[in-house]
């Protein structure tokens, strides 16, 4: 049986096979390039987020909101635990 700590880097290296595969990275770099927030999204930003200050995206993948969270004027930090989508942010 598996120590806790095992499944825990089971999971993590599992999400970041599944999320660091080309086909993948390809799909989120076009969304974040191309698609970009959902409305829905830019309101959610503009209604909880203060005007302009810091923001910490965590899971952030190719960047798609940070994108938004930078338009906005937010200094914006993201973290993610696939590399290869980090590089596309």
């Amino acid at each position: 049986m598996k120590s806790r700590e095992q499944q825990v880097q089971s999971l993590v290296d599992s999400v970041r096979a599944q999320y660091g595969a080309p086909k993948q990275v390809a799909h989120y770099k076009k969304g974040a390039r191309d698609w970009g927030a959902s409305e829905w999204e830019k309101e959610m930003i503009r209604r909880f987020m203060s005007p302009a200050g810091s923001a910490l995206d965590v899971g952030c993948g190719a960047g798609r909101i940070s994108i938004e969270l930078a338009r906005m004027g937010h200094a914006v930090t993201g973290i993610d635990i696939t590399a290869e989508l980090l590089d596309v942010a």
